[in-house]
This record gives C-alpha cells, sequence and structure tokens, in this order.
C-alpha cells in the first residue's frame, strides 16, 4: 500500500447520523414540527419555510433546538435543496453562534454547493470565535503527523515493522475517521492539514530511522 492510498483509507469516514430517531412518537412536538418543516423547505417557497420555521422555533422551542434544525439542514442538502440547507444552517448559527456543530454544518452546506471558498471564510471566523474549532484543526494535523511518520517508517524500514507500528498507524486512523464523521466540514481542509503534516512526519522519520535524505 502506498502512503497515497493509505491515507485516503485513513482519511474515509461514514457521513453523518440518521435523519431522525425510529423510536420517536408520530405525535412528539418534534415529530409533528419536523414534518411541517421538510414539507415546506421541500418546497419553492423558501422565504415562507423560513417565516414558518422562526415562529414554530418562537412557539416551541425545545422542540426546534439546535439537533434537529442542524439535522434538517444536512437532510435538505442531501436531497438536493442546497439553497434551503444553507439558509436553515445559517438560521442555526444565528441562533447558536457558539455551536461548532452549526458552524459545521453550514461550512458543509457550501461546500456541498461548490461554494469552498465561502466554506474556508465561514471555518476561519468559526476558529476565531471558539477556540474548540481551533483545537479541533491542531488535533487533525497532529495526528495525520504521527500517522504519516509511521507509514514512512512502515515504507523506509520493512524489516523493522512491528505490532507496535502497526498499532499506532490505526489508532490514529480511527482518531481521524471518528472527527471527520463528527466534524465532516473539516474534510475539505484536510489536503491543506495533510501538506502542514508531512514536512513535519517527513523530519521525524528521518531522525527516527536515520536514514540519509535520498
Amino acid at each position: 500500500m502506498t502512503i497515497e492510498s493509505a491515507l485516503v483509507k485513513a482519511i474515509e469516514g461514514g457521513d453523518h447520523p440518521g435523519l431522525f430517531s425510529e423510536t420517536e412518537p408520530y405525535t412528539s412536538p418534534r415529530w409533528v414540527a419536523r414534518t411541517e418543516l421538510i414539507r415546506l423547505f421541500t418546497q419553492d417557497n423558501l422565504d415562507e419555510a423560513l417565516r414558518r420555521y422562526r415562529e414554530l422555533k418562537a412557539e416551541r422551542p425545545k422542540a426546534i433546538d439546535e439537533d434537529l434544525t442542524r439535522i434538517l439542514g444536512r437532510y435538505l442538502g442531501n436531497n438536493g435543496r442546497l439553497e434551503a440547507a444553507i439558509a436553515v444552517s445559517k438560521e442555526n448559527v444565528h441562533n447558536y453562534p457558539k455551536s461548532a456543530r452549526a458552524v459545521d454544518s453550514l461550512i458543509w452546506a457550501y461546500v456541498l454547493s461548490g461554494n469552498v471558498p465561502l466554506a474556508i471564510q465561514t471555518d476561519k471566523l468559526a476558529r476565531e470565535v471558539d477556540p474548540s474549532n481551533k483545537d479541533r484543526w491542531d488535533s487533525i494535523e497532529s495526528w495525520l503527523t504521527v500517522l504519516l511518520t509511521h507509514l514512512l517508517k512502515w515504507q523506509l524500514q520493512p524489516a523493522m515493522r512491528s505490532p507496535g507500528w502497526s498499532g499506532t498507524i490505526r489508532e490514529q486512523r480511527r482518531r481521524i475517521e471518528k472527527l471527520l464523521r463528527e466534524s465532516p466540514s473539516l474534510r475539505p481542509f484536510v489536503a491543506e492539514a495533510l501538506l502542514e503534516a508531512y514536512g513535519d512526519a517527513r523530519e521525524d522519520a528521518l531522525e527516527e530511522t536515520g536514514l540519509p535524505e535520498t
């Protein structure tokens, strides 16, 4: 396996959980509200859908919460309603400006619509507002560095391969996969993190193996 193919495998992950819990009663306020919102947002009158969303949220704040709105945005995006997905995600960020998950969903909607520059801009603003966003970025870069270091050592010193090395590779893959499942909006920025991580990983691998640069 090449380093590139290993990295592709490492960053592959699930997308996101199902839309709603199958065990939730059909008569619950959340079920009734989301059914109406799905119907409205999958029609063509976005302004009316947003007006009704705000009205319902004012009437039933516990039912129309951050999680329902976030998952509604994902549902709309996955079903081709990109403008509605962005609008819903913007509402969520407006209502919960400190929520990293709300911001993640907006970034994801921008990426899905092809507006990567706006996704990058939103991600940078999110990192300024909430330090945990920077922490997530630092985490993925750190884990990529460790993963790449061990993949390089695996390639450069096949005779030295050990269960410890394979365990480290497996653990870093799991961490990266989990983070990308929890924050799928980070996926477009993995290439940037990879560039940052590769230089450090190369230096670490050369130092730990004692091999020459060329």
